[in-house]
């Protein structure tokens, strides 16, 4: 009997791939194995193609060689878009194209719109369970990719109205991975907060769910 697919999770830095680690996790409930790899880094903010070329050639080698072991991959790639939807479509096809250019046929790309920290609108009560004294996070509309600069406004939105002599700590970077773990945890990553819609964690889960991992 062969071994199950093993989900290889790249990304911009180490919260990313810890956070894809446990969406995926959440969205393939049944046994999965997910390994985070911290290099190399997808599609880093300000490089050119050619770089971003040179990197997708470098994720399909780190491919190449679990194959080499006897090991069956596919490969979670997360970039944040910094653009709103639906800019996450084109992004999001040039990285799983870009692979399957290198000759890995089950590639997700993770293109979250604004940033990944929009997605966590979807799902205000893990964001409380990380830290009870935030504020349950209100979207400022309901299409949350297209929310520009969504790690600032989440960042505001879990902020109390109220004054408080000590007021939570801000959100940070480190809580995202945390938040995607509750996600995982309450079982929650199929009820969203109503009425709230990302058209990029949709293609993102849809794809998830198309990876044949047995």
């Amino acid at each position: 009997m062969a071994e199950p697919v093993v989900v290889l999770v790249f990304g911009e830095d180490a919260n990313d791939t810890a956070a894809m680690k446990e969406l995926v996790l959440a969205l393939r409930p049944e046994r999965v194995r997910v390994e985070q790899r911290r290099t190399p880094l997808v599609l880093v903010k300000g490089k050119d193609k050619a770089w971003d070329r040179k990197n997708l050639a470098e994720i399909a080698a780190v491919v190449r060689a679990e194959r080499r072991r006897g090991r069956r991959c596919a490969v979670v790639a997360h970039r944040d878009c910094d653009d709103i939807e639906p800019a996450h479509e084109r992004i999001a096809a040039a990285v799983e194209q870009g692979l399957r250019d290198e000759g890995i046929d089950q590639a997700v790309a993770a293109a979250a719109a604004w940033e990944i920290e929009a997605w966590w609108f979807l799902w205000p009560d893990a964001a409380l369970a990380v830290n009870s004294k935030w504020r349950r996070p209100e979207p400022p509309r309901r299409d949350v990719g297209r929310i520009e600069n969504a790690k600032e406004t989440f960042r505001q939105a879990l902020r109390p109205k109220t004054k408080d002599a000590r007021p939570p700590r801000d959100y940070v970077g480190s809580d995202s991975p945390k938040i995607a773990a509750k996600v995982r945890e309450l079982g929650i990553v199929q009820r969203r907060a109503a009425n709230v819609v990302s058209q990029s964690f949709d293609r993102f889960a849809e794809r998830v769910g198309q990876l044949a991992l047995t």
